[in-house]
């Protein structure tokens, strides 16, 4: 249905160019794909490809080649580009909200200076959590970190260790001090161990790191996992 919907309104703007965001890589697969049979003109831009690639579609999105992106939080921020509109496909994900902040970023990307006057910014919300997800975009939400997730912490955690900031057991919990999900939510000595507990057999199991006594070593599929910040329990 979202793809539906997604399809009809590129298709009733055929002159202006959009931003999509998508947090499924696989579900931005299938938006290229429908936008594709539709004629559309469209590239998919995220964190698996190349720099060069990604660059390159930027430059064409910028010269008008390309009528549409679909995109990954990778175009978030910090990118200048001429999308008139913006899609932001879910307010979820995860099981769990996407903060107001990332979606505002995302809605931001439309309307640029040089580009354009003013933009429009389409989010597509379920009719139950309408009035939710409403209010606290407009609102905005105080920022929680978001490393009290066994998951973030696991794929930092990796990317921890593949920079040499942790390079032992020990060296996990004065890595986790620094952190703000660590002061937010006042956690004990004991916690922490049996979160870090937690990640060293997940990750253990699914070839992502070897434990030799204290020291903690990135195997290949870890190196891969930390390089491209991918979700380890994906």
């Amino acid at each position: 249905e979202r793809i539906k919907l997604i399809t009809a309104l590129v298709n009733s703007k055929k002159d202006q160019q959009f931003l999509i965001a998508i947090f499924k890589k696989a579900f931005g697969y299938k938006i290229v794909e429908a936008l594709k049979e539709k004629g559309v003109i469209v590239e998919y831009h995220n964190a698996n490809y190349t720099k060069s690639h990604r660059q390159k579609v930027e430059r064409d999105f910028k010269s008008g080649q390309i009528q549409v992106v679909v995109a990954s939080p990778t175009l978030a921020v910090g990118v200048n580009l001429p999308a008139r509109n913006t899609v932001l496909t879910s307010a979820e994900w995860g099981g769990g909200d996407i903060p107001a902040s990332l979606l505002r970023q995302f809605a931001g990307r439309t309307g640029r200076p040089k580009y354009d006057t003013e933009g429009d910014a389409y989010f597509l919300l379920n009719n139950e959590s309408f009035d939710y997800h409403q209010k606290r975009i407009e609102n905005g939400e105080k920022i929680i970190s978001c490393m009290d997730s066994t998951v973030n912490v696991a794929t930092h955690f990796l990317g921890a260790i593949y920079l040499k900031q942790i390079n032992t057991i020990n060296d996990f919990k004065i890595w986790y001090e620094r952190t703000l999900a660590y002061t937010q939510h006042d956690y004990s000595d004991e916690l922490v161990d049996k979160l870090l507990q937690s990640i060293i057999v997940d990750m253990t199991k699914r070839g992502m790191i070897k434990v030799d006594n204290e020291n903690l070593e990135l195997k290949y599929r870890g190196k891969i996992a930390a390089q491209m910040m991918i979700d380890p329990y994906y």
